[in-house]
């Protein structure tokens, strides 16, 4: 159960050794937490790793608002989803319906979607990586599924375009802010913004 202690009148349990939060399909692994018994509000600290649906989250601290459906994670951020993902310094998620609605990473955005592509008809697939950089980057989600990404503040993309999975080029674009829309896990269209290059 943990131990407890009061502090500023609030309740607070202090979990330690192994601690597993289970919240729905939420479930998240660390080595410490501390949780307000009034507010549910939960601090975690050490090796994190959240489960939910098909993302996993990985960080060295996290602050959990359950009533709120958001979390606020720091430290070597990565949320990956099957073959894509984000890493950065900080991350705010928001959930709705018990799946991601929106995230933001806040300092040094990394983004990257690996891909099988052909380079001829008779090749093997090799694996690709799209990538893309920004100070700042904005998800969006539709029923947990990823269809915008806004990057802010000298952004950059590298994709690689194909047509019946086969290579067909390269797209390198910089810029202030670029835009990049998504459609059934597929780059349907990218902008850029201000000193596109």
């Amino acid at each position: 159960m943990g131990e407890q202690t009061t502090l500023n009148g609030e309740i607070i349990k202090k979990f330690s050794e192994d601690v597993v939060i289970k919240n729905d399909n939420l479930t998240i692994y660390s080595d410490y937490a501390t949780q307000n018994s009034n507010t549910k509000n939960i601090s975690i600290v050490g090796h994190i790793k959240m489960i939910d649906n098909e993302n996993i989250l990985t960080c060295d601290s996290m602050f959990y608002w359950p009533n709120k459906d958001s979390i606020f994670a720091s430290g070597n951020v990565h949320l990956k989803q099957f073959n894509k993902g984000v890493t950065g310094n900080s991350i705010l998620i928001k959930y709705d319906n018990k799946k991601i609605k929106s995230f933001q990473i806040l300092e040094n955005a990394y983004g990257y979607n690996e891909e099988l592509i052909q380079i001829n008809k008779l090749d093997s697939p090799k694996k690709f990586i799209d990538e893309m950089t920004s100070k700042v980057m904005n998800g969006y989600l539709n029923d947990g599924i990823l269809n915008t990404l806004h990057l802010i503040n000298m952004a950059t993309t590298n994709y690689h375009m194909t047509q019946d999975s086969l290579l067909i080029g390269k797209n390198v674009a910089s810029g202030d802010t670029i835009m990049i829309h998504l459609s059934e896990n597929n780059l349907s269209q990218i902008e850029v913004f201000n000193d596109a290059r």
